[in-house]
């Protein structure tokens, strides 16, 4: 929705996930089967505001929802995992070009993250939290009429919020501190080639 410079952005999700999950028999009991029936609605809702120059600042903030296969050692099927986003930035287009740069920074949660159950450790439980905490950075230009380039650059700080272990407040695994990238795009207007692209 377009309200003079003022443009509103909402939108509504509604999931419904079915599982079965089946256990093979072993030598520490028989086969065994649990269901998992989860229904979750979530959404998103952003403002912006379009100034004259080019500059236009937001805010968002969006709701998760994600299926969790598996089942914890006792056989109960864990619950999805669900989160809280909220982020603010700015974008930027001078006046005359088309191109685009945007700075972001954000803070995300998720809930019912899997961690090691401390009593069976080849099994996982659902008492974990995760925050992650950061900036963006990301610019879209032309060079010339053929040739288009992309840069990124984020850092983010994952830590730890609740778990089983004492291990509140560490930096999550797997999770990168600092990412760039750049993308360079060639694309031919004209000739036999018109169309045709190589990136790198």
């Amino acid at each position: 929705i377009k309200l003079d410079r003022l443009v509103l952005t909402a939108t509504a999700r509604a999931d419904r996930a079915d599982s079965t999950t089946t256990n093979l028999p072993t030598a520490f009991g028989p086969a065994s089967a649990a269901q998992q029936h989860d229904n979750a609605t979530t959404g998103r809702i952003g403002a912006s505001y379009l100034f004259d120059n080019g500059v236009a600042p937001y805010a968002a903030y969006a709701t998760s929802f994600q299926p969790t296969p598996g089942t914890t050692f006792a056989g109960t099927p864990f619950r999805p995992t669900t989160g809280t986003s909220k982020e603010i930035g700015i974008k930027y287009q001078p006046v005359g070009t088309n191109a685009l740069f945007t700075l972001a920074f954000f803070d995300i949660t998720q809930q019912n993250v899997l961690t090691t159950d401390t009593a069976n450790p080849f099994f996982s439980i659902q008492t974990g939290e995760i925050r992650l905490k950061g900036l963006e950075f990301e610019g879209r230009f032309s060079l010339t009429d053929r040739f288009d380039l992309i840069a990124g650059y984020s850092h983010i700080d994952p830590r730890i919020t609740k778990d089983t272990t004492p291990v509140v407040g560490n930096v999550v695994s797997e999770v990168p501190l600092e990412t760039a990238s750049l993308w360079g795009l060639y694309k031919e207007r004209t000739g036999v080639f018109a169309g045709w692209g190589i990136g790198a």
